[in-house]
């Protein structure tokens, strides 16, 4: 009897917690939902992606958020995704979002320095804006170069596949390549949305940076992630999606257009749900 009711109590006190969870993650969801949206951004499968691996059931489905950073413009690859730092995160910056550079610094000729150091910030994520015409400008200028080195009638091959690669760029930054990239950051994020006052174009969320010794005295930021890397779909959206396969890269084929847009609303607590995702014209 003892045992019974010792096992009954177990089962009680955990439905107690599994249901005072579920509560707390209503009422939290309710809370930052309240008044009207933070910020409202309809955003497509350029920035919002199906995931590589989906489940027969698509009550979990979610879309991977992919955004990017545009690095120094001497040092541009072509290769912009969020894995690098920023040009706008130096020294300076790093010294606004509460890092002492300074000391760093000093602890780095010391060799005392162990990297990398990280602090919760606010991130700024622009979408469709000057950071996007940057990178279009800066693949344009890149397949001109390519083009100068290897004109029609080309025989080298390094140049003719440079140029390719060149050619590739400029399409999926056209088409394809996610137009959403993390162009400030700071501690506040009321202070940043005066800054930012666009709530269609620009979307406030915290995330975490990192400074690394990039050399003796160098030190450059990286944002290593944003809070929220994946945005749930609701069951009653999850229709649109259906029969969607997941587009992999592919570098023989010219990039596909997005198939479907997302109208995307931010709460009173920077978390994101979805309002809306409706299907896209292939034709535009």
């Amino acid at each position: 009897m003892k045992t019974f009711l010792a096992a009954r109590g177990l089962f009680l006190a955990g439905l107690a917690l599994i249901l005072g969870t579920n509560v707390l993650v209503v009422a939290g969801a309710l809370g930052n939902r309240r008044g009207a949206p933070e910020a409202r951004v309809t955003l497509t499968e350029r920035e919002l992606a199906l995931p590589g691996y989906r489940r027969e059931e698509n009550s979990g489905l979610a879309l991977q958020v992919d955004w990017r950073i545009l690095g120094e413009a001497s040092r541009d690859d072509g290769f912009n995704g969020h894995w690098g730092s920023p040009a706008w995160l130096d020294a300076a910056k790093l010294e606004a979002l509460g890092f002492r550079t300074a000391e760093l610094r000093e602890r780095s000729r010391e060799g005392t320095y162990k990297q990398p150091l990280s602090r919760e910030v606010f991130v700024v994520l622009e979408f469709d804006g000057a950071a996007h015409c940057e990178a279009l400008k800066r693949a344009e200028a890149a397949r001109f170069r390519a083009a100068e080195a290897c004109p029609a009638g080309c025989a080298d091959k390094d140049k003719g596949e440079a140029l390719k690669a060149a050619e590739s760029r400029l399409a999926r930054e056209r088409v394809s390549a996610s137009r959403l990239f993390a162009v400030d950051a700071g501690l506040d994020a009321a202070r940043l949305r005066e800054a930012y006052p666009d709530r269609a174009r620009y979307i406030i969320t915290p995330g975490i940076v990192d400074v690394w010794r990039q050399a003796r005295d160098q030190l450059r930021g990286h944002i290593t992630r944003l809070s929220v890397s994946a945005v749930h779909v609701p069951l009653e959206f999850t229709a649109v999606l259906e029969g969607f396969p997941t587009i992999t890269p592919n570098a023989g084929k010219p990039p596909l257009p997005p198939r479907y847009a997302v109208d995307l609303a931010v709460g009173r607590r920077l978390e994101p749900w979805v309002q809306n995702i409706r299907r896209l014209d292939p034709q535009g």
